[in-house]
């Protein structure tokens, strides 16, 4: 049996969609709760949390609890006839935040915009509701995607064409995109793999990346080897004993094993004692403590992709112009 603070929460959620109340009006408060439902102050608090967490409301500090809800993405709309004068930028605990809103920033300032951080818990978001942030026609939003909850939380502005957004690290229709040049970077790899003298590559699809940069690395890794003639095996379990197998089915071939991230090279590179083949990574990144000083890699340049991101939305003038813009790494040699 459903608990008497979700059956409010559904029964606010209802007037919500409904209209009652329009995306940045204010929702009842603990009080008009207790009183309109005759429960008890902790009920309300708890339907408040739950509306919260289901992506119909957020709260802002001085004003309460306020409607986040609209209909249609398109409802975003903002004049295009206004001059861009302000970026905001998203903010979440993430471990590289800091480094694109840094660029966002300094390139931010360089153009004489105003640049303002609006800070967002990404948990407290639903994957049911778009949340809607009150749209000003003079100001560009930025966000950072590290997964679907991000999209969410600032749907209303990424995906309505008519609002000045930009998306770093993944693609989405309505929005700038800025995204790593995964082919330069492989390219880069392979490059430094047939310099090491290596005459076959292993590409090995493990690791949490994300679908695009996954689909886009295997994807140029295969260009690469069909383009060069060269020696190339994709492993698409990614399993170490299946990479191993293949390894030792020509033992006395020199072979480069590039994983499409740091994290699985580095546990790659512990199942070997004696000599092992050319083992490389790719974001420069890696949860471990220790390791990445000793793993080729690329660096991902999350200050430029901050700073381009700001650009895409400056130089939309006054039409906006969904693009996506590719900013390439440097090869890390560290082997």
């Amino acid at each position: 049996m459903k608990s008497l603070y979700l059956k409010i929460a559904d029964e606010i959620a209802e007037e919500i969609k409904n209209g009652h109340f329009p995306s940045g009006t204010r929702l009842y408060s603990r009080q008009e709760i207790c009183t309109k439902f005759e429960t008890s102050g902790q009920t309300a608090v708890r339907a408040q949390n739950a509306l919260t967490k289901m992506g119909f409301v957020r709260k802002i500090r001085g004003s309460g609890m306020l409607s986040n809800y609209r209909g249609s993405v398109s409802s975003s709309i903002s004049p295009l006839d206004t001059h861009l004068k302000r970026i905001v930028f998203f903010a979440y605990a993430h471990k590289y935040i800091e480094e694109f809103q840094t660029g966002a920033r300094e390139r931010s300032e360089e153009l004489n915009l105003d640049f303002r951080i609006e800070y967002i818990n990404i948990s407290e978001h639903s994957k049911n509701v778009f949340s809607a942030y009150p749209v000003e026609a003079d100001e560009g939003y930025i966000a950072v995607s590290t997964g679907a909850k991000i999209h969410f939380a600032t749907g209303a502005l990424l995906f309505s064409p008519s609002v000045k957004s930009s998306l770093i690290d993944y693609i989405t229709p309505g929005s700038s995109c800025v995204i790593t040049d995964n082919f330069d970077g492989i390219r880069q790899l392979v490059n430094h793999g047939v310099s090491c003298g290596c005459q076959r590559f292993i590409f090995a699809k493990a690791g949490s990346i994300g679908p695009l940069n996954m689909d886009e690395r295997t994807m140029a890794f295969n260009l690469e080897m069909k383009y060069r003639d060269l020696n190339g095996f994709v492993s698409e379990s990614g399993n170490f004993d299946d990479i191993i197998e293949n390894l030792n089915s020509q033992p006395d071939v020199p072979t480069a094993v590039l994983f499409p991230q740091d994290d699985p090279a580095l546990r790659f590179k512990k199942r070997f004692t004696t000599k092992m083949p050319l083992i490389t990574g790719f974001d420069d990144f890696t949860m471990r403590e220790k390791g990445l000083e000793h793993l080729t890699t690329i660096h991902v340049n999350r200050h430029a992709m901050g700073a381009a991101a700001v650009d895409t939305l400056y130089e939309s003038g006054y039409d906006i112009c969904q693009k996506i813009v590719r900013i390439p790494g440097t090869l890390i040699v560290r082997d």
